[in-house]
């Protein structure tokens, strides 16, 4: 399991059983280590270049999230 993908998968403060509510959690969580990239880039903290490879890996744990989260639901 790629290692970011816990942040995405059954946030430990939420108990959710609705499929669609994870995955709504999921993308909320996806969104917000976004912003919180796209503000570090603004604040001078991370190039553009780093910010990249952080919301590529972040995306590859979200998708992975998702995938797992299907496999259970099927």
């Amino acid at each position: 399991m790629h290692e970011h993908t816990r942040d995405f998968l059954f946030a430990p403060a939420v108990e959710m059983t609705d499929a669609e509510a994870m995955r709504t959690e999921n993308i909320r969580r996806f969104a917000m280590h976004v912003s919180f990239i796209e503000a570090a880039v603004q604040g001078g903290k991370l190039t553009a270049k780093q910010a990249t490879k952080q919301i590529k890996d972040h995306y590859k744990a979200w998708k992975s999230s998702q995938t797992a989260l299907k496999k259970e639901n099927n």
